[in-house]
């Protein structure tokens, strides 16, 4: 009888420890939206790094997942004739059950503006590798190039002086109020820029700015870093790219 007790004990830890140790399962939800109109986005591609990792397709927008406890990493896309153009990620920790609501801003997908790699210095240990008459013939180029350097500061002074003339002539720059009055030159491109923004209500990436602009994408990139300057746009973070800003004095 005893064994018997024994074993009804066993038989009943045996089932309900599977029971006791279950994961808690929780439901994340909620809508893809687009950034600029804010409605629902379709066709989103959702996925979670579960164990093992989560993809959801949602065709309105709209998503669900069930997860166990822990912390996770969603990312968003949407492809538009194969190209990627709208991403998102976002982390959620989840725990004790229940659901959980996170809604994606989809932003658009903006390639990284770094235009170079910084150099790998190992692909240089030869070259740093040099006997003594090398390092004479680079002190003897010293001099050299000391005179270069001073010939260029020299022009290049020369050209700001000549360049400042001429916008203080009004000949080739259209000039544009600041917000304490005073008039302040602007070249033609950097106020084309300025007259696009104008027409797309002060807002628009500058992927969306990039399509309208003639240019490569360093100068547009460097035509927007000297508007900031000039404190006529704000170039703001958005995701993995910008969305560049009209001041309101403007």
């Amino acid at each position: 009888m005893l064994i018997l007790l024994i074993l009804l004990l066993i038989l009943f830890f045996t089932l309900i420890t599977p029971l006791s140790h279950a994961d808690t399962t929780c439901t994340i939800g909620g809508v893809a939206y687009d950034y600029l109109t804010l409605e629902p986005l379709p066709d989103t591609i959702i996925e979670i790094n579960t164990t093992p990792p989560q993809t959801y397709v949602s065709k309105d927008g709209n998503y669900r997942l069930n997860v166990p406890e822990g912390s996770y990493h969603l990312t968003a896309k949407h492809y538009e004739n194969n190209l990627l153009e709208y991403y998102t990620e976002e982390n959620i920790t989840v725990a004790g059950g229940g659901d959980y609501t996170l809604d994606l801003i989809m932003l658009p997908a903006i390639e990284d503006e770094f235009l170079f790699d910084e150099p790998d210095l190992s692909d240089f240990d030869d070259v740093l590798i040099e006997d003594e008459s090398q390092e004479n013939q680079i002190w003897l180029m010293v001099p050299a190039v000391i005179a270069f350097i001073v010939i260029i500061t020299i022009t290049g002074w020369y050209l700001l002086f000549a360049r400042s003339k001429k916008i203080e002539e009004g000949t080739t720059e259209a000039m544009i109020k600041s917000e304490e009055g005073d008039l302040r030159p602007l070249p033609d491109d950097l106020l084309e820029i300025v007259e696009i923004l104008k027409k797309h209500d002060g807002r628009m990436t500058q992927k969306e700015l990039r399509k309208l602009l003639p240019h490569s994408e360093s100068k547009i990139s460097l035509m927007i870093t000297d508007l900031e300057n000039r404190g006529i746009v704000t170039r703001v973070k958005r995701g993995r790219g910008n969305v560049i800003l009209l001041e309101s004095s403007q």
